[in-house]
């Protein structure tokens, strides 16, 4: 981390690690990811770095320790790269989503990704990957 720590406090703010957690990891690997993502964004912030802290989940038993310590009425980052091509992912992304709103009840959810038809366009911003797009359709698009 202290390879790009100058290169991050120059930035406004940034967005904490995503260390996705997939429903084929066992219990410890998810949390590890958790702890992971938790642990890089802490060393940033004491760093004096302005960090948009990102939540990631994956099943419901998930959902509380990828939450903990997040505070409440705060701006987050939630990404779902990769979630629309099944049906399963959508159905948790979704869970967790709604979980995120009501228990920290953010004021603004920084979204990156693929946009989901399920989100509170209220408080999700959403921005589009161009390192996808461009994967997907080219670079003409």
């Amino acid at each position: 981390p202290e390879k790009y720590l100058a290169f991050f406090q120059k930035c406004h703010s940034v967005i904490g690690p995503d260390l996705s957690q997939y429903i084929n990891m066992s219990y410890e690997e998810r949390y590890y990811c958790a702890y992971i993502n938790r642990a890089f964004t802490a060393y940033l912030q004491r760093n004096s770095v302005n960090v948009i802290i990102n939540v990631t989940w994956s099943l419901p038993d998930s959902y509380e320790y990828s939450t903990t310590g997040i505070p409440q009425h705060s701006v987050v980052a939630i990404n779902c790269t990769g979630i629309l091509k099944y049906n399963v992912s959508k159905y948790l992304w979704r869970k967790g989503y709604n979980y995120v709103c009501e228990h920290i009840a953010p004021l603004l959810i920084v979204r990156y990704g693929d946009k989901m038809p399920c989100e509170d366009s209220t408080i999700s911003l959403h921005f589009e990957n161009e390192r996808i797009k461009r994967l997907r359709y080219g670079s003409e698009r």
